[in-house]
């Protein structure tokens, strides 16, 4: 049985103690339990298959260690308790954003393989490849996310785990430096070559990035463009040398704007005919 299938681990002591018993031993039993756990069998039987009341942190640990749960799965169990007895919804939602983690990283193959897993690639690649590291790097040059890192996490919809990890990478790429007062940033800018191997990738990852943002805006809140035209390769070159010349423009537009909010620019011209 798959212990991060659980959200909610009454289900997984009830459910797990009654295999347990079918395909190991008749040990397995509620009484057993109980007793592992310092309680009586009826205010066990009575809190498993009660939709009220809980184990405290020490039951529930010892009920985990009584059906052979490894020490991260009781965590997660103990994780799924704080959860289910929490009644702020903030809290409720962070703790959430932190199982929905936990159980996607071991979704993974390597959490159930022995063959050697390979490397991962440079901190580099993360910034490229996740959208929301370089989300972080930039929403850091602004004033009051840089101060109060939980509003990064609530505008992106991170986890505290997730976002330390990212900060770990913006660090290991010398991007920003933690210092007394908080994260500095060392480069606010960056610019990945369309002959780097990464590009086309990054290129996807972005715009689906976009695609999601968007749906979640306000139509008052973006502006979108697009166009399907006629023409011929020479205006196709014009274009984009006016949009190149554009684009000079608006980098010394931003760079002497101050850092207020986050904004994205995306702009496509590719041949649907040739």
């Amino acid at each position: 049985m798959n212990t991060y299938n659980y959200l909610n681990y009454k289900d997984f002591l009830r459910e797990t103690l009654k295999e347990k018993k079918q395909r190991l031993s008749p040990k397995f039993t509620y009484e057993r339990m109980a007793k592992a756990c310092g309680v009586q069998k009826t205010y066990l039987s009575r809190v498993l298959n009660g939709d009220t009341g809980h184990l405290n942190e020490d039951q529930l640990f010892l009920a985990a260690e009584f059906l052979g749960a490894s020490e991260d799965e009781r965590k997660y169990l103990q994780l799924l308790r704080v959860w289910q007895k929490s009644n702020n919804k903030s809290h409720i939602d962070e703790l959430r954003n932190e199982i929905d983690e936990i159980r996607n990283q071991n979704e993974k193959s390597e959490k159930h393989l022995t063959a050697e897993k390979t490397p991962d690639s440079s901190p580099i690649s993360h910034y490229y490849l996740d959208p929301n590291v370089m989300l972080v790097h930039i929403f850091l040059a602004v004033d009051r996310f840089r101060k109060d890192l939980k509003l990064i996490s609530h505008q992106l919809n991170l986890s505290e785990v997730t976002l330390t990890s990212i900060l770990i990478k913006l660090e290991q790429m010398n991007l920003i430096k933690l210092e007394k007062e908080g994260y500095v940033l060392l480069k606010e800018s960056s610019h990945l070559s369309v002959d780097s191997p990464l590009y086309h990738p990054y290129r996807f990852m972005q715009r689906l990035k976009t695609l999601e943002r968007v749906q979640q805006l306000p139509k008052e809140n973006t502006y979108n463009f697009s166009a399907i035209f006629s023409a011929n390769e020479e205006t196709r070159r014009e274009i984009k040398q006016k949009f190149l010349l554009l684009l000079e423009s608006i980098e010394q537009t931003v760079n002497d704007s101050p850092d207020e909010d986050i904004f994205q620019m995306n702009f496509d011209l590719f041949d649907w005919s040739g």
